[in-house]
């Protein structure tokens, strides 16, 4: 593995920084391990096969790696932001921000879902709660968010929700009974060091002109300086979700490939919400376009990297 998810390589390399500690364990930075390796296989008669990261230029864990370095490298992630809503009034939507986490207090101006009704508390005059029954209908409100008055019972299918400073205001003025609440989502679109859980590789655009540059110039440069017999993209052969890349730079591009002006995300996909924080996708027009256009995104790297290699050692 001479190119793991951080984005250092084992070797000196004139691209890339070579590692040279990992968790307390020192690499000497005049050691050479894959000149080593070639040397005593091909001395052994055995043939060495290397792995390569191939867009994964950064570890989250240690905020290690080029794609620190190069923000733009990164991948734009879209992100639900969670939101509840009263469309009841096509003119005058109004909406409070959703805590992304079930059963829990809000903390700021936001509101909470709640299936557990006991675990309601802390009351205080900036709380109000209110109860839905199962098609998202407002029930009934309490102050203090029913604590200390009787919790509130949540209806048989339902839920409660729990507002807190500007959260509060939204379900005393906006959550009128029978009338009912809407859950939604609103797009953000985040360079992926930003996201708010992280994975560990800092995964790049596959389709920025620079990333692709760069990945291909380290396999030329690894195959004309060692006598490898093959290499083998161990994972992050891939973009970094189903969510990634939503840049300008590959929102155009795509635009480009099908020929039309898009409405994103929506026309891609849109993440959905229900009132017990079950997350799901909405598909979009050009869904399928979306992924079999990625899909030839990544067969179009493979067959660049195997030319290239071929090209220097047949």
């Amino acid at each position: 593995d001479v190119k793991p998810i951080s984005g250092q390589v084992l070797y000196p390399s004139k691209l890339a920084p070579k590692i040279e500690e990992w968790r307390g364990q020192n690499l000497p930075k005049e050691f050479d391990p894959l000149a080593s390796m070639s040397r005593h296989a091909k001395a052994n008669g055995m043939e060495l096969l290397i792995s390569l990261n191939a867009f994964s230029e950064g570890h989250a864990l240690f905020k290690r790696g080029p794609g620190y370095e190069k923000p733009d490298w990164q991948t734009v992630i879209y992100e639900p932001r969670l939101i509840i809503s009263d469309t009841n009034d096509k003119n005058d939507k109004v909406w409070a921000q959703l805590n992304p986490k079930i059963n829990t207090m809000p903390t700021g101006d936001e509101v909470s879902s709640f299936t557990d009704s006991s675990r309601i508390q802390n009351p205080d005059d900036r709380i109000f709660a209110v109860t839905l029954d199962r098609r998202n209908r407002v029930v009934d409100g309490f102050e203090f968010g029913g604590v200390g008055r009787g919790v509130p019972t949540i209806p048989q299918g339902g839920t409660a929700l729990v507002g807190r400073g500007r959260g509060a205001t939204f379900l005393r003025s906006r959550a009128i009974p029978g009338r009912p609440i809407t859950f939604e989502t609103a797009p953000q679109f985040l360079p992926i060091s930003e996201r708010p859980e992280q994975q560990f590789p800092l995964i790049t655009n596959p389709n920025h002109p620079e990333v692709r540059q760069y990945g291909l110039g380290i396999v030329e440069e690894i195959m004309r300086n060692y006598p490898v017999d093959g290499i083998v993209y161990d994972d992050r052969l891939r973009y970094g979700g189903l969510n990634a890349d939503f840049s300008p730079l590959t929102t155009s591009l795509f635009e480009k490939h099908v020929g039309k002006k898009l409405l994103w995300p929506d026309d891609v996909f849109r993440y959905t919400i229900s009132p017990r924080l079950e997350r799901g996708i909405r598909p979009g027009p050009y869904f399928d376009a979306w992924m079999a256009w990625r899909a030839q995104v990544m067969q179009g790297w493979v067959d660049l990297v195997g030319t290239t290699v071929r090209s220097i050692r047949p």
